[in-house]
């Protein structure tokens, strides 16, 4: 009822309008029609079936549905626009902060599950990973993935699945899935006997018994002083490290010997002083004979200090 009295109370107005306007000049009557056509847009406004939805990204609101067009506004990846009518690939939408103009229909979606923020990180994925064609648990499988399998993220946002590119196609993971580093098994090799590497006066790596009737280095005893020197240990992700050792000619497998010492081939991975032992040098410590693999700021105070690579 409501609406009926406003749309005759309305025409009532706009033939008033155009009785005074065959009295004026040109001027009045541009101002009639142009207020006729603001409040023709307001009852149009009034009278849609808006539906709320979400920009996938940082996207530029238009004037008209033109080649012509200009920019109105700007909305980020996120925000929300109410859809009036839709034309073709365009809609006509209303912003919050009121304006009424022009965009990609491609640019929305009703989930905001599917806005990300752009990413370019690489994970790796856990035994199992499922990739996904729409971000929800419901999706369709892609693919399911091995333990290690490198993952692309190229999206990441508040919700549970993430976008990842594979093999030029956009899928979704479960952030619960994904780890910042591969996993490294545990593993004991054989001792290697034959093997002597001792130019540093100490045993090889791989019989990993030293010579060394001292202290030997542990979580408890964080810092002793061992056959070369002071020693200490830490606990850092080693992909880089390992990456720099190959590209140098040091192509050796990188493993976790079943106390805890990070190897690299049959020796303890440390970190030194590469101005005194360039990397790849054998230096013999308290826990078998270390290969220089790494550096580290406490060099500054303590040259001849190595650092041993450990997981605990």
């Amino acid at each position: 009822m409501k609406k009926s009295v406003r749309y005759i109370g309305l025409t009532g107005v706009l033939c008033l309008g155009t009785l005074f306007s065959l009295n004026a000049d040109n001027a009045s009557f541009s101002l009639q029609t142009s207020n006729r056509t603001n409040q023709s847009d307001f009852e149009e406004l009034l009278a849609a079936d808006k539906q709320d939805m979400y920009l996938l990204k940082d996207t530029d609101i238009i004037s008209d549905n033109t080649n012509t067009a200009s920019v109105i506004e700007s909305q980020a990846a996120g925000s929300t626009v109410s859809v009036i009518t839709i034309n073709g690939s365009m809609c006509r939408v209303l912003t919050q902060s009121g304006r009424i103009g022009y965009m990609p229909l491609a640019r929305l979606t009703n989930k905001e599950e599917y806005v990300f923020s752009a990413a370019d990180d690489i994970k790796y994925a856990k035994e199992g990973t499922e990739l996904l064609g729409i971000p929800f648990s419901n999706g369709t499988q892609i693919d399911v993935l091995e333990e290690n399998d490198e993952i692309h993220i190229i999206g990441t946002n508040n919700f549970q699945y993430w976008e990842v590119e594979t093999d030029g196609r956009i899928c979704y993971v479960s952030k619960d899935e994904l780890m910042d580093e591969k996993k490294i098994r545990i593993v004991t090799p054989p001792a290697n006997n034959n093997q002597n590497n001792n130019d540093n006066g100490g045993n090889g790596g791989g019989n990993y018994t030293p010579n060394w009737d001292g202290t030997v280095l542990n979580p408890r005893n964080g810092s002793i002083i061992g056959p070369s020197g002071k020693e200490t240990y830490y606990n850092l992700p080693m992909q880089g490290v390992i990456s720099i050792m190959r590209a140098a000619g040091f192509n050796y497998e990188y493993w976790i010997r079943s106390d805890g010492v990070k190897m690299y081939g049959d020796y303890v991975m440390i970190a030194a002083d590469l101005s005194i032992r360039p990397r790849g040098s054998l230096v013999p410590t308290s826990l078998g004979m270390g290969i220089v693999c790494d550096t580290g700021t406490f060099i500054y105070t303590n040259p001849t200090q190595i650092d041993i690579a450990v997981a605990w």
